[in-house]
This record gives structure tokens, sequence and C-alpha cells, in this order.
């Protein structure tokens, strides 16, 4: 019944702390019903664009080179970047913006193939990044060593 008094307040006055107060039900009193909804959607949207991330690089290896692979990363990747802020995490939208940044500079401005040590790198911080992002999405403890652990691949071949 809660949860339908909650939608009902929705419509009629928006959303207020009295509906989230009405959602929460048996929750605990600090747990928002739409924080966790927004850390599920953030989390989702995150693991698609991390492996969309992951394809297009190897799609991009695989045709000896091809840009045309990457074109949309860099504006994917920033997409979810909001989604980290809105979270409240910002170290991971920190290391997320690295990778979206290198990708620009180090594979789609570049004029030559970039070095193998730089696309290991970027596919290190992508993974890292995805196992970091599967915490936020289950609601567990984060673990900023998988954070430490992207930014130490990108910092080994300077992006």
């Amino acid at each position: 019944m809660s949860i339908e008094d909650a939608v009902m307040q929705i419509v009629t006055r928006g959303i207020t702390s009295e509906t989230d107060a009405l959602a929460r039900g048996h929750r605990s009193r600090d747990e928002s019903v739409y924080l966790g909804e927004a850390l599920f959607v953030v989390a989702d949207e995150a693991r698609g664009a991390l492996t969309l991330a992951k394809r297009a690089i190897t799609a991009f290896m695989e045709s000896d080179y091809d840009k045309l692979h990457l074109a949309n990363l860099p504006a994917t990747l920033h997409s979810i970047w909001g989604g980290l802020h809105m979270v409240n995490d910002p170290a991971a939208a920190s290391v997320l913006e690295r990778v979206a940044a290198s990708i620009q500079e180090r594979l789609l401005d570049a004029r030559e193939a970039p070095p193998m040590q730089v696309l290991e790198a970027l596919a290190d911080a992508l993974t890292s990044l995805e196992y970091y992002i599967e915490s936020i999405g289950r609601r567990e403890e984060r673990n900023p060593d998988l954070l430490k652990l992207a930014q130490t691949s990108l910092d080994d071949v300077g992006l």
C-alpha cells in the first residue's frame, strides 16, 4: 500500500521527503528509495557504456585502426560521467573522464596507430571501472583499489 500512496503523492504534489517516506516502507530511515533506484540505473547504464567501449576498441584494432568504430565513445562515456557525479562518486567520474580523454587524444586525434601498451592500458582501466561499477549496482561497498588500479594503468603509459 505504501508504494501506491507514494505514487499518488508524486502525481499530486511531486517528489518530496514525505513521498520518500511513504515509498520507503520497511527500509532503513537513511536509505532513499529514489537514490537506490538512481544507483541501479547509473550502474546499469555505466555497464552498458563500458561494454560498448571495450567492443569498440576491439573493433578498432581488428579493423586496422578504423577510427569510425570509436567516434561516439567520448560522448557515451561522458554521459555516464554525469551519472557518476549524480550518485556522488567523483572519484569514479574522474577516472572515467581520463579514459574518455585518452580515447579522444590518443586514438581519435592521433595520426598514427597507437602503441599496444596504450590499448592495453585502456582495456585494463575499462575493466577495473567495470568491476568497480558492479559494486554500485549491487549496492555493495565500493572498492577504491579498483579505481587506483585504473589510474595506475593510465599513468603507466602517460594517459
